[in-house]
């Protein structure tokens, strides 16, 4: 049995995940809760130790379930959200909150390729070394911040919250690559901090922590630690992993054949490439859309996001409601709304008579100064069906788009999951129309916290990649249905 954890954004997820089925025992979730109140309006922050609390109540509501209760943990995984930082002393107690990666404050300097361009690093070749160009949001960019505003204490350690989670239960300071990358500062064939990258930015060496290989061990449970838990077992506490990665696990495992989308709120196309991450980083080819982030046991996983993903429909139903409400004085709950939304959709003709809606309401993570759009109206296609299958084409066509950038053409099959695929059937069959490939959907739940289960399990010893690809494709089999 896999303990293991998921430190979302907006949500937080515990389970115990059994391996010889890959299926999970019990699960408990909660809303994150800890953003920091009364911020201004481009800074985001959530308390650490708070997060830290919640977290551990959830493992603890776990190992009460009937279904697992005495029973032993082999491992422990962990996922948390990427790019984010949070400062920790020597004896381990939270110095800051953790910026997370919605946060806005390096924008205040000018936009991310100014940053990148006035310090020569894009010239230097930093790109390609990293894989990224150094975003807003991204964990180099924070610290480079937190220095020139006098934020950044002396014997002072950088982490993600995946890692003071990590180090909360073992006492050991660490990053894994998959995040370390997050940063926008990690030399992807060296799995070392990029030492121009870091002089650059004038971020001091001793703040960023050891760099520890993902899913493998990190050390043992601490006793304090395993009699607050009530955790039994061996319990090998394993290396994080990035939610992003552990998502593309938890749907397809370690293949090299398979694309992943993920629509919730927001939404990422990923295509993994597997191999010798040194070979691969010296022959790859950029993509000016997709960033190149490394996978667990080896190779990259180019990843592409839309930052509004499934919230564009939302907008859209929000706009409904508030149409019916103005003009009507009647008032629909969301699910109605959804409801009629979807039939309406799925009534209209494909192409939806040629209207046209760019779903980039929040521009992109290269150029925030992109808008979305409602295009190409005449003067008999401007419906409410049309409309809702529009916004749905504009979606998936962005992400396909970012496809069409990968370096990658030997992807033979799609798997979509997240709950915007999983709600809206229409969605499901427009990714199908779209792509050129077998498309499938994840019906399994919390990707993430099964994919940081799975990599435990391989880190530690218990299984290996091969075995849990095969795993996921023979159970999850009648689990995953036709997108079409």
């Amino acid at each position: 049995m896999i303990l293991s954890v998921d430190l979302g954004t907006s949500k937080l997820c515990a389970a115990a995940v059994d391996l010889r089925t890959g299926r999970a025992l019990a699960v408990r979730s909660c809303a994150n809760d800890t953003d920091v109140p009364d911020l201004a309006d481009d800074l985001h922050e959530q308390d650490p130790v708070r997060t830290r609390d919640l977290c551990f109540d959830l493992i603890r509501q776990v190992l009460r379930d009937d279904a697992v209760a005495g029973q032993p943990v082999d491992a422990i995984g962990i996922s948390g959200q990427m790019h984010g930082v949070l400062l920790v002393d020597r004896d381990l107690r939270t110095l800051s909150n953790l910026i997370t990666w919605r946060d806005r404050r390096t924008a205040r300097e000018g936009a991310p390729g100014s940053i990148s361009e006035s310090l020569g690093l894009l010239d230097s070749g930093a790109e390609r070394r990293t894989g990224c160009r150094l975003a807003v949001g991204y964990g180099g960019a924070a610290i480079r911040w937190l220095d020139r505003n006098g934020l950044l204490p002396a014997e002072c350690t950088a982490l993600t919250i995946a890692g003071y989670i990590a180090t909360s239960l073992t006492g050991a300071l660490a990053i894994d690559e998959t995040h370390a990358a997050s940063w926008g500062i990690l030399d992807l064939a060296r799995n070392a901090w990029d030492e121009e990258c870091v002089s650059r930015l004038g971020i001091r060496p001793d703040v960023l922590p050891p760099i520890k290989l993902s899913g493998q061990p990190l050390g043992d449970l601490t006793g304090s630690c395993r009699q607050e838990l009530g955790i039994e077992g061996r319990a090998i506490v394993c290396s994080p992993v990035g939610d992003c990665q552990a998502s593309v696990i938890g749907c397809a495992g370690f293949t090299t054949d398979t694309v992943t989308v993920n629509l919730g709120t927001g939404g990422q196309i990923s295509v993994p490439k597997i191999g010798d991450r040194a070979l691969l980083s010296e022959n790859r080819a950029l993509s000016p859309i997709l960033d190149d982030w490394p996978m667990p046991f080896g190779g990259f996983l180019q990843l592409g996001a839309v930052l509004c993903g499934g919230w564009s429909y939302a907008y859209l139903r929000s706009f409904l409601q508030d149409t019916v409400r103005e003009l009507c004085g009647v008032e629909l709950s969301d699910e109605d709304v959804y409801e009629r939304m979807n039939a309406l959709a799925a009534s209209a003709e494909p192409g939806a008579g040629g209207l046209v809606v760019d779903t980039r309401f929040s521009g992109t993570r290269k150029d925030e100064s992109v808008k979305g759009s409602i295009t190409c109206i005449d003067t008999s296609n401007l419906k409410p069906g049309n409309l809702c299958l529009a916004l749905i084409e504009g979606l998936v066509r962005d992400l396909h788009s970012i496809y069409l950038t990968s370096s990658s053409r030997d992807a033979k099959r799609l798997i979509a999951s997240g709950n915007a695929v999983r709600k809206n059937p229409v969605l499901r069959s427009v990714i199908n129309r779209l792509f050129d490939l077998e498309c499938l959907m994840s019906n399994l739940p919390e990707e993430a916290t099964r994919g940081a289960a799975y990599a435990a399990a391989v880190g530690a010893g218990l299984t290996s990649r091969e075995d849990i690809t095969e795993l996921i494709r023979r159970f999850a089999e009648p689990l995953i249905v036709d997108c079409g």
